[in-house]
């Protein structure tokens, strides 16, 4: 898992945090980056469910706005619904 130090045009810079040297110093990674997410929530946004559901709408909630989690677990959502369709 990497923690971001900073970002810069074209870079990023960040520390590996599992790979930290036995006085528990953290490598530093310059990572290239044309762009970079930054991820700061932990909250389900689905503020739009219940009035388009009220309104008849049939809608699938999948990624953040069902639950916040990682990329990998929003992205079999959106899978696992778009085979159900």
């Amino acid at each position: 898992m990497h923690r971001v130090a900073w970002i810069e045009p074209g870079a990023t810079t960040a520390f590996d945090a599992m790979a930290g040297t036995s006085r528990g110093q953290l490598q530093e990674l310059v990572l290239p980056a044309d762009v970079v997410v930054y991820y700061a929530g932990k909250k389900a946004v689905d503020e739009l469910a219940t009035p388009l559901r009220k309104a008849g709408v049939k809608i699938h909630l999948v990624g953040d706005c069902l639950a916040p989690r990682r990329i990998n677990n929003a992205t079999l959502d959106g899978h696992t619904v778009g085979r159900q369709l």
